[in-house]
């Protein structure tokens, strides 16, 4: 049987590490702070998804995206239950739902998403994100990956 408590630990650790690191980027990287040639840390407040697509600087828009990503994640949160009853491993999951809330949680706190890693390579610049954005992608990966297999 899978562990419930160990994974809402690391819930918790995942959640927490994002929202400490995003209030030190807030604080300390306005406008900008530049690590070396190849990392800057630069806040931005994305009001979209994934590279700022479906941005909307309309207040009703924001909010129905931000309705449709709660929706989303919801059902994710019972999706990844439903696996864990089956005896499945629901890491993936974990990494998309622990992602997905803190960024949900600055679209309320901050009217958008705050990412601030800005990767760059010979004039080439990474579109920003965050800790979040790492669990979300990483968790997709696993997830594919893992059904896949099944």
């Amino acid at each position: 049987m899978i562990n419930v408590l160990s994974h809402a630990i690391l819930f918790g650790v995942l959640f927490l590490l994002d929202r400490l690191s995003k209030l030190w980027a807030v604080v300390h990287c306005a406008p900008s702070l530049r690590i070396n040639e190849f990392l800057r840390f630069e806040v931005v407040y994305n009001r979209g998804v994934a590279w700022s697509l479906l941005s909307f600087t309309d207040e009703v828009m924001f909010n129905a995206l931000t309705f449709v990503l709660v929706v989303i994640t919801l059902w994710l949160v019972h999706y990844a239950y439903v696996r864990a009853q089956q005896g499945y491993l629901f890491f993936g999951e974990l990494l998309i739902i622990a992602g997905s809330c803190s960024n949900i949680v600055d679209r309320f706190w901050y009217k958008g998403v705050v990412d601030f890693i800005v990767l760059s390579y010979n004039g080439y610049t990474w579109p920003l994100f965050n800790g979040a954005d790492i669990c979300i992608v990483s968790g997709v990966v696993i997830l594919i990956i893992s059904l896949r297999k099944e």
